[in-house]
């Protein structure tokens, strides 16, 4: 699942070092032991909003409206809790969320309170129709760290020490599990995450 080309501009020098990084034998073998096939599979599912349906999700929202100001949200300093969207199952939650995504308005706002620093947006949809790695955490951390080591290779050697620095076949041959996953996701990166509902 490719990783916005419209994120944070200060990116860009990362991006010119990560390019000397992607092409090693290495890094693919690392790469492919976090992928999955289905991945990106609910993602492509979801149908693309028609024009102007959840242009209000970036509007300010009035008195009577049941929701927090979710472009203030966006641009305020630190991300640091959840923005929680409700809804029924089928009332459009993952519409929405792809919506949020793929729209550059998110990644103007984010670039009020980034602008100096690292940001990688990421983002996964859980599908409690789909595979186990759909619907589960490791699936989600799977594929989160697969975006982000893809679009920064250089990363890889401090996110995956152990796996990059002894090359051993047993750890790219073992399926990833969460607990691994998660001690793996507690690095001084920033990230946006997004996750669609589980009953989306």
């Amino acid at each position: 699942m490719a990783m916005q080309s419209h994120s944070a501009s200060n990116l860009s020098c990362l991006g010119d070092i990560s390019s000397l990084h992607r092409s090693t034998p290495q890094n693919q073998t690392i790469l492919n032991w976090l992928k999955f096939r289905q991945m990106a599979w609910r993602y492509e599912e979801i149908c693309v909003a028609y024009r102007e349906t959840f242009q209000w999700m970036f509007r300010l929202p009035g008195l009577a409206d049941a929701w927090d100001d979710f472009g203030n949200y966006l641009s305020g300093e630190g991300i640091d809790a959840p923005y929680f969207i409700n809804g029924k199952a089928g009332s459009g939650k993952s519409t929405l969320l792809r919506f949020i995504v793929d729209n550059e308005q998110t990644y103007n706002k984010l670039a009020f309170w980034a602008p100096q620093n690292q940001l990688i947006v990421l983002h996964f949809f859980y599908w409690n129709l789909g595979t186990p790695l759909q619907k589960r955490r490791t699936g989600m951390l799977r594929s989160i760290l697969h975006e982000a080591l893809s679009k920064y290779p250089e990363l890889i050697p401090s996110t995956l020490p152990d796996i990059y620095s002894n090359r051993k076949e047993s750890y790219v041959n073992d399926v990833p599990t969460f607990e691994e996953m998660k001690c793996l996701w507690r690095k001084p990166h920033n990230f946006l995450r997004y996750a669609s509902s589980l009953t989306a």
